[in-house]
């Protein structure tokens, strides 16, 4: 994969100002927030790389280096980037079993996102962890 697909900057995104966020107006505004800091990825928005199960178009890659897994993604739906840098946040650079042994459903609780996002959202950030779990073995 081009280098150039993975080199959106999270660097500025800080897991510790969502947890900290007083009530879902700041911790959605912060998810958007992150959202621009996924590029467009002209290269990656190909039918297979696509994620089955997002509302909206939502492209995901995978590259192993060193035994460490990398994801990039580009999507159509800023609520969808943003969850993804929360995911990517997660994974990137980690092993397959970090990743598998990682309690995302736990976050989402934590954060309370099940019960403020849509079904759809919910549905999209399920169908890009399970995209993501599904690339670990391929």
């Amino acid at each position: 994969m081009v280098d150039e697909v993975f080199n959106d900057d999270f660097s500025t995104a800080n897991m510790q100002d969502l947890l900290g966020a007083k009530g879902w107006q700041s911790r959605y505004k912060l998810l958007l927030s992150w959202s621009k800091m996924v590029q467009l990825k002209a290269s990656i928005r190909l039918r297979g790389n696509l994620v089955k199960g997002c509302a909206l178009d939502t492209w995901l890659v995978h590259e192993v280096r060193g035994g460490c897994h990398w994801f990039a993604v580009d999507s159509d739906s800023r609520v969808v980037k943003g969850l993804a840098v929360l995911l990517l946040l997660q994974v990137n650079g980690r092993t397959a079993a970090d990743i598998q042994a990682l309690d995302i459903g736990g976050l989402m609780q934590e954060l309370d996102l099940q019960r403020h996002l849509s079904p759809s959202r919910n549905n999209g950030f399920k169908a890009l962890l399970d995209r993501v779990l599904v690339l670990l073995v391929k």
